[in-house]
């Protein structure tokens, strides 16, 4: 097949539904094809014998030719002779196809129109130090027949199941979308058994091996007035190339080596916001923390005028954030974070303005602000001050962010990056979500998220900046959370304000997350009464039903006392009539001890303790 315009007359086509790519390593999706011929054991497992790949970009006219991958670049074996000893080669990939796939066997002729596919993953091998070397893993395999009104028995008992390989591959597979010539599946008369209970269109992949069945007799030819040797030579005159092969799924990508200053990321924003909007259901996706992973610093340095992701200390946009001017003379930087930032807030608000209201965002300062270059700590830099260049950078980047649906660790952190083998720089949101999952395991979301028992960053060689007692306060009071390097103690959380700047119990992480969980646990129960008759009788039950789980957070230390009221009190003959049921619940949340005040007193010998405390 030359062109796209040739698909027309493919059997069956393959999509890439995941649009995965295959990188200059060779690295990515791979798809192997096999039919039911020597299926036997003691046979060769050679339905596989090359690993094709593509080394450039696919033109919009016309398709890539392939390149066979070096078998010295492999860790496994594609082929095997047999199995019983002679040439094991565990584990090849045409072990894998023939009869690692199914787990019965598909060698009768019932199984004659039945395709094994099977979707490799190929990924640098772990085991070796060679970092050019690949091994593989089986990611998806199917077996499933051409026939449009094909079915088998079901495996765990009662009617049959449907087997036509379309809609056995495309409603799980999340990679793959085959789609089968209707002529060939016979959709339109959807007879595809003969009265003996085989297939009436059987399905052969092309390879040297059904060739030699072919010439061999081994293979009957059933269409009139068709040879065996006609068969192979109209193949071989129409230039068919052999399916024996892993082909590739996916456009060729240089990814790891692409030059972020040409790459085209398209609108972050606009990006963000269909993202979420796939999770906007609360019903069907429960979630509890989303943190911004420093998209914000991605979008103001693709956006900016001189913000690049690499900049120095003194491009303008960001370097206008550090003033104490109220006024600033350049807004670029902080537009631009704030533009993602809305995005995050859109989904984590209130229902009353439009969001969920049941999760907590965590966001990030503009890395810039902290870190430029590869490795250049602005604190570091002998003409920068904490006051100026951190402090008031960070308070205009969130000097407009009001919410206590929000919070912000106030650093960036680096730590050992895996698969570049160095240390980077990355947002401290992510540390502090996994904190903040940690404490809800340990004990509960009512528990503040920060300090010395709960707060440390694990996996973390390095900070930002590392903030003094006074630099700390200073972050607080504008409600940002510093993450800071205690001898003895590691790299630790010590914070846990929300952006809200209102003073109220929800200026604090650890409470509003303890109503967001109640919230959840309440609408979890209440969904149980909906439609149930508005009765004294209901009215108690719900009471009941709800007690144990306020008692619950009580006994842990999130709650000092509670007060659950459903009753005639709010529960008036005109809410009955209106078809509502009202609940109110009040809560008396315990509040952290986040200053310890510690007075040493001297007394005289002679002194009483009990007689001075009092």
């Amino acid at each position: 097949m030359s062109s796209l315009a040739e698909l027309g007359g493919a059997g069956m086509i393959v999509f890439n539904k995941a649009q995965t790519t295959i990188d200059n390593k060779y690295r990515g999706h791979y798809v192997g094809i096999s039919d039911n011929t020597n299926i036997n054991p003691a046979s060769a497992f050679d339905a596989i014998k090359y690993v094709q790949t593509i080394t450039e970009a696919a033109s919009t006219t016309g398709l890539s030719s392939y390149t066979t991958v070096p078998s010295t670049r492999l860790k496994f074996a594609l082929s095997a002779t047999d199995s019983d000893g002679t040439n094991p080669a565990a584990n090849s990939i045409s072990e894998v196809m023939e009869s690692g796939i199914v787990e019965y066997d598909i060698a009768a002729r019932a199984f004659d129109d039945t395709l094994n596919i099977g979707l490799f993953r190929l990924r640098q091998s772990t085991f070796l130090t060679d970092a050019t070397t690949l091994d593989y893993n089986l990611d998806e395999g199917y077996n499933a027949a051409i026939g449009y009104s094909r079915q088998i028995y079901n495996q765990q008992g009662g009617k049959p199941v449907n087997f036509f390989i379309e809609p056995v591959i495309n409603e799980k597979s999340p990679n793959l979308h085959v789609f089968v010539n209707p002529y060939i599946s016979k959709q339109l008369s959807k007879v595809v058994l003969n009265d003996d209970g085989t297939p009436r269109n059987k399905v052969r992949v092309y390879t040297d091996q059904l060739v030699d069945n072919l010439t061999s007799g081994d293979i009957s030819v059933t269409t009139a007035g068709t040879t065996a040797a006609a068969l192979t030579a109209a193949m071989d005159d129409n230039d068919l190339s052999k399916a024996d092969s892993l082909f590739p799924l996916g456009a060729y990508s240089e990814s790891y080596t692409s030059d972020v200053e040409t790459k085209n990321t398209g609108t972050l924003p606009s990006k963000i916001e269909r993202s979420l909007n796939l999770v906007r259901n609360d019903e069907l996706y429960d979630l509890d923390i989303i943190p911004e992973a420093g998209l914000g610093t991605v979008w103001v340095g693709l956006s900016g005028a001189e913000g690049f992701y690499f900049d120095d200390q003194t491009t303008p946009s960001i370097s206008a954030l550090r003033t104490s001017n109220p006024v600033l003379s350049d807004t670029q930087a902080r537009d631009n974070y704030m533009a993602v930032y809305n995005k995050f807030m859109a989904l984590a608000n209130p229902p009353q303005e439009g969001g969920r209201g049941d999760l907590i965002f965590v966001a990030d300062p503009i890395r810039q602000i902290l870190v430029t270059g590869t490795n250049n700590k602005v604190i570091n830099n002998p003409n920068k001050v904490f006051t100026i260049d951190l402090y008031w950078a960070l308070r205009h980047q969130f000097e407009s962010a009001e919410t206590s649906y929000a919070t912000v660790p106030a650093n960036w952190v680096r730590v050992f990056d895996d698969f570049s083998s160095q240390n980077v720089w990355v947002p401290g949101s992510g540390f502090v979500s996994a904190i903040m999952a940690s404490t809800d395991a340990s004990i509960g979301p009512w528990s503040a998220p920060a300090g010395f028992n709960r707060g440390q960053l694990r996996g973390v060689v390095d900070i930002a900046f590392s903030p003094n007692q006074r630099q700390r306060d200073d972050l607080y009071k504008i409600n940002l959370n510093p993450i800071a390097q205690f001898q003895g103690q590691g790299i630790t959380l010590f914070g846990q304000k929300t952006l809200s700047r209102k003073p109220s119990a929800f200026d604090r992480v650890n409470v509003r997350r303890l109503f967001l969980f109640l919230e959840k646990s309440t609408k979890k129960v209440m969904q149980f009464f909906v439609f149930e008759p508005n009765s004294v009788f209901t009215r108690s039950r719900v009471v009941n039903t709800l007690t144990p789980v306020f008692e619950r957070v009580k006994a842990a230390d999130g709650l000092y006392d509670y007060l659950i009221i459903c009753d005639e009190r709010n529960n008036t003959p005109t809410v009955i009539d209106n078809n509502e049921l009202v609940v109110d619940i009040y809560l008396k949340p315990t509040r952290t001890a986040e200053f310890i005040i510690v007075n040493f007193i001297a007394s005289r010998t002679d002194t009483n303790f009990e007689e001075l405390v009092s």
